[in-house]
């Protein structure tokens, strides 16, 4: 059962992604929505820190 607090954001991120696909929207595709956005953000870290790694045998001068 989810709070009445995280149901009302809930509520209002619906109403964000009806307007941006101008079709209905329910709470199971607004739960999709973030949970996709939170997979992108851990996808984007992890190749950032990749990125940020140093160069094997790669010296200083």
């Amino acid at each position: 059962m989810l709070k009445n607090d995280t149901k009302i954001k809930l509520t209002k991120i619906a109403a964000d992604l009806q307007k941006q696909r101008g079709k209905r929207v329910d709470f199971d595709e607004a739960i999709s929505y973030l949970v996709n956005l939170y997979n992108n953000q851990q996808t984007n870290w992890n190749l950032f820190e990749e990125f940020c790694e140093p160069l094997k045998g790669a010296t200083k001068n």
